[in-house]
């Protein structure tokens, strides 16, 4: 199969290419985005790369040109993120979710995220202190599902930001 897609490949070098490899059509991706920059300056959204679908960093020169950072899944795609996007744009972001943090990774999270989103309250609330104090400037959020009006109010002192599972319809709170 990587025979047939390198053979459909207009490059005048492609008998030199060894398989397995990854090729880049550098027009396109581009191309696509000028697209999302579009999207960005037309909306006023900030579009980041996950770098669960695409951590080609060869790219990351190109790509940091135009979006405004990365979302990781751990410490290891943040520090990718970091490391290797960031040096081409400083001022992009690096954003950190997970399911479930490691204990003995969460400080260095801390160090080179801009934005760490918990899974749950409980994961707020276990990592809040140990986030402010290594980096007072980290947005923490929180995806919640649907939890008791005093939960709210406790969670909203301390996440910048709450993503509800629950309609809309059915919170009391318009200003979380």
């Amino acid at each position: 199969m990587a025979d047939k897609r390198a053979r459909s490949i207009k490059m005048p070098y492609k008998s030199l290419l060894k398989t397995p490899c990854y090729i880049c059509e550098e027009e396109l991706l581009d191309n696509n985005l000028k697209l999302l920059n579009y999207v960005q300056q037309e909306s006023g959204a900030k579009i980041i790369l996950a770098l669960k679908g695409f951590a080609m960093w060869s790219t990351f020169d190109t790509v940091s040109k135009y979006l405004k950072g990365c979302t990781s899944s751990g410490l290891h795609e943040a520090r990718l993120a970091r490391e290797e996007f960031c040096k081409y744009n400083p001022h992009a972001e690096v954003h950190t979710y997970s399911p479930a943090f490691k204990d003995e990774d969460i400080e260095e999270i801390a160090k080179i995220s801009d934005h760490i989103v918990f899974n749950t309250p409980a994961q707020l609330f276990k990592y809040k202190d140990i986030v402010k104090k290594i980096n007072p400037h980290a947005g923490l959020h929180t995806y919640s599902p649907a939890f008791k009006d005093e939960d709210i109010e406790e969670i909203a002192k301390i996440s910048d930001h709450i993503v509800f599972n629950t309609p809309a319809q059915l919170f009391k709170y318009k200003d979380i």
